[in-house]
């Protein structure tokens, strides 16, 4: 299937959005290794830039494309999640250029942006199936999500702790 314009000006899109968090969260590591001692407000700031950031993550090439096929046939509303599914559809499928070749089953690390995790794992906790063997592989490719997942909320927590933290301080 030939890419539209559309599709290759997307793809354009989030290749930049993909490089410039990837300096952001080198930027961040950098300046966090510099200074040990950070303000609240500055703590802040850094786990905000690292929530919007890449997560790495295990997966298999299997992985990869079971997640590509699911986005193919994901119900959506409205424009925000159309852009939401378009924007994870096109970096898994890279995800899946990338793992092309190697043994199908092998877990390589790869990285995510936290949009594409958190879209991803809505389309699939959307998802209908039917019988046991549907279940299991739902089951079974959320369990690769879960780890950078749990990160995720991790930080949104720490993040919602701080920023209480900050507020009560004024």
């Amino acid at each position: 299937m030939a890419n539209t314009s559309t599709e290759n000006q997307i793809a354009e899109e989030v290749a930049e959005v993909n490089e410039q968090l990837s300096e952001q969260v080198d930027n961040v590591e950098e300046s966090t290794e510099e200074t040990k001692e950070l303000t609240p407000e500055e703590k802040l700031k850094e786990m905000q830039a690292r929530r919007m950031g890449m997560f790495k993550l295990e997966m298999s090439y299997s992985d990869a494309v079971y997640f590509r096929n699911t986005l193919d046939k994901a119900p959506y509303k409205g424009p925000q999640q159309a852009y939401l599914l378009i924007i994870s559809k096109l970096e898994i499928s890279q995800i899946c250029e990338s793992l092309k070749g190697g043994a199908k089953e092998d877990k390589n690390q790869v990285q995510l942006t936290s949009a594409t995790l958190e879209s991803i794992s809505y389309f699939l906790n959307n998802r209908e199936g039917i019988g046991a063997d549907s279940a299991q592989k739902l089951f079974t490719a959320s369990m690769v999500l879960r780890p950078a997942i749990s990160e995720i909320n991790k930080l949104d927590s720490e993040i919602e702790e701080l920023s209480q933290s900050l507020k009560s301080n004024d």
